[in-house]
């Protein structure tokens, strides 16, 4: 193990880290650049949250099958090494240390959430730290760091396999990899979805356990196919049970008599104009994988929601419903409702 450049690598990683959350502290760089660049109907924030991914996606799947060859695992040690080092990036950096370890233990709220974009929740910075610390204040979110700009990222993991034996090229990775970060970043943050640190700890998590890989992971290195696929499973069951999520679903209907079927802990009702479609807010708390979504159903007025792949657990669910004045609203486990503006629990 290379315990001397490791000991660099990560001094310089957290020191960055530390000077940027310090300077958006005392200068309130996080409330400025969310208030200031926040473009809800951005096109371009939008491709970026769709498409941004992608290139990711596609090396991974690119270096797992060479992984999983034999004869070209053993005929080129140096790809091989490269892509040892993203595969643990991505499970343990982008996946892990982003998506388990520190998204569910802080829960910062994103920025829309919060009352500087119109939201509920009060404002606190990287990490849950609070400038005026609240006791009463409670904090629910997946803003910090951005998962987005982890994965967007993992372009710049190659320079750890690359620096020895090509500096140069290795540093034009560099700089790709950090620059496409905040490239996605930019976009996150135009959408309301992340704060100026969310998006820098997103490229330093990345760049810290790339670096962490490559202490260890060397181009003699080698995994038989069978340790890797057991990695990869145990590292993808873990993202899908520790995962924590919160997704809000919105589901319309046309229906004059509507069956409301999610069995949900909290239901607010709201009155619409006579005429106007059903429309119900289905807010969906729990843990689930990656790989895996929740979607609003409406079948002739029946609404519900459904899950792909099943990989959820401890499901949770509170609900808005907006009910126009000429349509009946029944609930199986209560019956019909009629008032409106009020709240309901259920057990």
């Amino acid at each position: 193990m290379r315990l001397k450049e490791l000991s660099k690598d990560v001094f310089i990683i957290l020191a960055t880290g530390l000077v940027f959350t310090g300077f958006a502290f005392f200068f309130d760089i996080d409330e400025r650049l969310a208030t200031y660049i926040y473009n809800p109907d951005s096109g371009l924030g939008w491709f970026l949250r769709q498409y941004s991914q992608m290139p990711m996606i596609v090396v991974s799947v690119i270096f797992l099958i060479f992984i999983l060859t034999p004869p070209l695992r053993k005929k080129y040690p140096y790809l091989r090494h490269t892509a040892l080092i993203w595969l643990f990036t991505l499970l343990f950096g982008a996946g892990l240390l982003v998506h388990t370890a520190l998204k569910d233990t802080i829960d910062r709220p994103r920025p829309r959430e919060t009352v500087l974009l119109g939201g509920t929740q009060e404002f606190t910075g990287a990490f849950g730290i609070q400038k005026e610390y609240n006791q009463a204040a409670e904090f629910n979110g997946k803003s910090f760091p951005s998962g987005h700009v982890a994965m967007a990222s993992m372009l710049l993991v190659p320079f750890f396999a690359l620096r020895r034996r090509k500096p140069k090229v290795a540093q034009g990775v560099l700089m790709v990899g950090i620059l496409y970060g905040l490239l996605v970043g930019y976009g996150r943050m135009l959408l309301g979805a992340h704060f100026f640190t969310d998006v820098i700890w997103g490229v330093l998590c990345v760049a810290l356990t790339a670096a962490i890989g490559s202490s260890f992971i060397t181009p003699r290195s080698d995994f038989k196919a069978r340790y890797t696929l057991t990695l990869i499973f145990i590292g993808v069951l873990a993202l899908a049970w520790f995962n924590k999520f919160t997704l809000t679903v919105h589901v319309t209907s046309n229906a004059q008599n509507i069956e409301f079927l999610p069995k949900c802990d909290k239901i607010q009702f709201m009155e619409l104009e006579t005429g106007k479609p059903f429309k119900a807010e289905i807010t969906i708390s729990g843990y689930g994988g990656p790989t895996s979504w929740l979607t609003g159903t409406e079948s002739d007025g029946r609404i519900n929601y459904t899950t792909s792949y099943g990989i959820f657990r401890d499901l949770t669910c509170t609900a808005i419903t907006y009910k126009p004045q000429d349509v009946s609203l029944n609930f199986p486990a209560i019956g019909t409702y009629g008032e409106t503006g009020g709240e309901k629990g259920k057990d």
